[in-house]
């Protein structure tokens, strides 16, 4: 291919999965875009890779994004049909000379050997070649693993939660695969897995310590022959052997500078683990709706993080709304995004202004039934993430139900179904911190530590698989980040100590 235009391949297959999730994903929960379809923008990581990439004296071909609503387990064989889909459209790009991957970090499948994402990754080298140039940009609450460090040159990540610069992500990655197609590099990946579970609601990084430790990563990134650095805190409610945080540096020739430079970083996040913790006003679900009843004030946002849909809980707990409508100081309080299909299905036929009984919480998935008894108005129905969904009135609390999960992420979620995000006292919504368009709405938030598959409690989690000790649950354990790194890449050859990836897990004792 001398003297012809390097052929770049995009893609990406990103789900943050929830093992303990009652139910498995569904169709619903899963977009797919092919070809062409991955350069109308919208699609945040992937569209910035196409922006910059497009932009770039290159062929740049598209391949598939499979992006899904976090939730269970995809049943294995949707996964196998949308991997074989993948690997076709890939094979019909080749000859590649890169592959640009998006994807989450955090997918996993029961009766794997290894995450979902180490799985798509090393197809994806196994189709393009020991030559191809891979750069994968990821989730901040995703994992690597060895397998996964042995087939990919070069990392990117998000730098923000909440999550604020996919786009900058794409990017970075776009510019890294350029960088290693130019000079024709084959780095060293230096990787160390800190034995910490971190809730992403622990780590945000607007506030200390992750506000100071990710600031660090600016000043790896500018150390000589640094190509590139991450620190991902992962996903804490999943039982895997990779779980934990992981500190990633990449450089283009140096396996002792990457080295040196992730223990350092990985030193400073363990000295600091102690830090890590919620912020803000943080309350039980009782005490958090008696402050929202006292608050006069209008636009505050609850949070039901057990419930958490966007880190993959059902959505189908109905414990904050029933502590609402047991709460008769609070005047006004829109609860939206309860998954309750047989419930919506109750309504069917009924039109607006029409009252109706209904017995909420027979239906749950997440926890034992808890019923609960409703009567309420019908205000209006529609459509969202391809099922119905209904808004009703029940005495001072205004809800919807919905026939399929969903997440009410922004202003729009809440306009789309019929709600002025700032009209009512008070909402409580299906997030744990809350994402930028509603951070920015709310005049004061509350944290509710409510129960679910996302409870910020990690005591309930039944950890098996997960290397132990690791912090907080063996609060007394010591470790030192020197000589925990895991190195990969053809600069590792012959440097002292690198060992394979699969050979070097850190140095963790009691």
């Amino acid at each position: 291919m001398t003297g012809a235009k390097r052929r770049i391949a995009v893609l990406g297959f990103s789900h943050e999965t929830m093992l303990a999730a009652p139910l498995p994903l569904a169709g619903s929960d899963i977009r797919i875009w092919r070809g062409s379809d991955l350069c109308g923008g919208g699609l945040g990581t992937i569209s910035a890779m196409v922006e910059a990439l497009g932009s770039a004296d290159v062929d740049l071909l598209p391949i598939m994004f499979v992006r899904c609503l976090p939730g269970g387990p995809m049943p294995r064989a949707t996964y196998a049909a949308l991997k074989a889909g993948l690997r076709e459209r890939l094979e019909a790009a080749l000859p590649l000379d890169g592959v640009c991957v998006a994807n989450h970090g955090a997918m996993e499948l029961t009766g794997l050997s290894t995450s979902g994402d180490t799985d798509v990754l090393a197809m994806v080298r196994s189709v393009v070649g020991p030559a191809a140039k891979i750069v994968v940009a990821l989730d901040l609450h995703g994992h690597v693993t060895p397998e996964a460090l042995s087939v990919v040159d070069g990392w990117a990540a998000y730098r923000t939660a909440p999550h604020e610069d996919a786009h900058e992500t794409g990017l970075a990655a776009a510019a890294l695969l350029l960088r290693l197609l130019a000079d024709d590099l084959r780095p060293v990946t230096a990787a160390v897995r800190v034995p910490l579970l971190l809730p992403g609601e622990c780590a945000m990084t607007t506030v200390e310590p992750a506000r100071s430790l990710y600031a660090r990563l600016r000043d790896i990134d500018r150390a000589p022959g640094v190509l590139g650095s991450a620190l991902l805190v992962g996903f804490a409610w999943n039982d895997v052997p990779w779980g934990g945080a992981h500190v990633l540096v990449t450089h283009r020739d140096s396996a002792e500078a990457a080295r040196t430079l992730a223990e350092d970083l990985a030193g400073e996040v363990w000295a600091r683990r102690r830090d890590f913790g919620l912020a803000g006003e943080v309350l039980p679900v009782a005490a958090g709706l008696r402050q929202a009843a006292e608050d006069k004030g209008g636009a505050l946002y609850l949070s039901d993080a057990g419930d958490n849909v966007t880190a993959g809980a059902t959505g189908d707990l109905t414990g904050v709304l029933a502590a609402a409508l047991a709460e008769p100081a609070l005047s006004d309080i829109a609860v939206p995004g309860i998954f309750a299909p047989g419930a919506v299905h109750r309504c069917h036929g009924l039109s607006p202004g029409e009252a109706i009984t209904l017995t909420l919480g027979a239906e749950h998935r997440s926890s034992p039934p808890a019923p609960l008894a409703l009567s309420a108005t019908l205000l209006g129905r529609g459509r969202m993430n391809d099922g119905a969904w209904v808004r009703l009135r029940a005495g001072h609390v205004t809800l919807t139900l919905h026939e399929t999960r969903c997440a009410i992420t922004g202003p729009d979620d809440l306009r789309a179904l019929g709600i002025d995000p700032r009209a009512h006292r008070a909402y409580a919504v299906k997030l744990g911190y809350l994402h930028p368009g509603l951070a920015a709405l709310a005049r004061r938030h509350i944290l509710l530590l409510s129960d679910g598959a996302a409870k910020l409690d990690l005591s309930h989690v039944d950890y098996r698989a997960l290397p132990r000790p690791v912090f907080p649950l063996d609060p007394l354990m010591t470790w030192s980040a020197v000589g925990a790194a895991v190195l990969a890449g053809t600069a590792t050859a012959g440097s002292a100590g690198g060992g394979t990836p699969r050979e070097r897990h850190g140095a963790c004792h009691r």
